[in-house]
């Protein structure tokens, strides 16, 4: 039965870590795809999402992705798609939305959300060490991180799916439960 795992949440809140663990007690059973390598195949490096990236690339680059999940899907493989969709966040049917953004869902018997979550200050801490220039122009001031903050917002009502909190990974026993439940 073919799966997919999107795992959503902002910049620095453990995505990636998050999904090498899952990847790992999953057996490797799922295709791993990143939404940011779309995105720089489309738009470089460049860290600022202008106008020009939100009327132009960001259609090509969901586009893109829809496409890779349903070759994987259509060749019986399951998927973990790694995004933040913050913007989709804020918008109440946004779950609906992503779905339909991602996939005809009659092509997939099982689609699972997961969240990411950390406190700030380890959001904060993360990003110093990462130390990408996108991450670096964040934590220039407190106004500036304020204004990120409003954007991305790190804490924010979840109804569905499932949250994990990545402060430290916390046990997967029952997210493993959520993404394997019928």
């Amino acid at each position: 039965m073919s799966k997919l795992v999107v795992v959503t949440g902002v910049p620095c809140s453990g995505k990636s870590t998050f999904i090498k663990e899952l990847v790992k007690l999953t057996g490797n059973k799922y295709f791993y795809l990143n939404q940011d390598d779309i995105k720089q195949a489309f738009w470089g490096d460049k860290s600022r999402l202008c106008n020009e990236y939100i009327l132009n690339i960001r259609p090509k680059v969901l586009q893109a992705t829809r496409n890779i999940i349903e070759r994987n899907i259509d060749a019986g493989n399951s998927v973990i798609l790694e995004a933040t969709f913050w913007y989709l966040l804020k918008d109440p049917e946004w779950y609906t939305k992503l779905a339909h953004i991602l996939l005809d869902v009659s092509r997939i018997e099982d689609v699972k959300f997961v969240r990411c979550i950390a406190r700030e200050e380890i959001i904060k801490e993360r990003m110093e060490i990462r130390g990408y220039k996108r991450d670096r122009d964040k934590l220039v001031s407190l106004e500036i991180w304020k204004e990120w903050l409003e954007k991305e917002p790190i804490y924010l009502k979840y109804p569905y799916g499932y949250e994990v909190n990545t402060d430290p990974i916390d046990c997967m026993c029952s997210l493993m439960e959520y993404i394997n439940e019928q």
